[in-house]
């Protein structure tokens, strides 16, 4: 049983896309990739900042992103 409700950035999935490479891991410059990115260290994917990578977050967290939306 959770202690808290999935994360509404990342789905409980811990991580995100790169937001610097898009999630392609890969560094490129005028559309040729040039070399791993430095920023996710070429897997194109990072810790979720919202959550802090636990994939839930506490019901407060929860009801003002459900208040924000709509």
């Amino acid at each position: 049983m959770p202690n808290g409700f999935l994360c509404p950035k990342c789905h409980g999935q811990r991580t995100i896309s790169c937001p610097i490479c898009g999630g392609t891991g890969k560094r490129s410059l005028a559309g040729i990739p040039i070399g791993a990115c430095k920023e996710c260290k070429g897997s194109g994917h990072e810790r979720c900042d919202a959550c802090g990578g636990s994939g839930e977050v506490e019901r407060e967290i929860e009801l003002n992103s459900t208040q924000t939306k709509g």
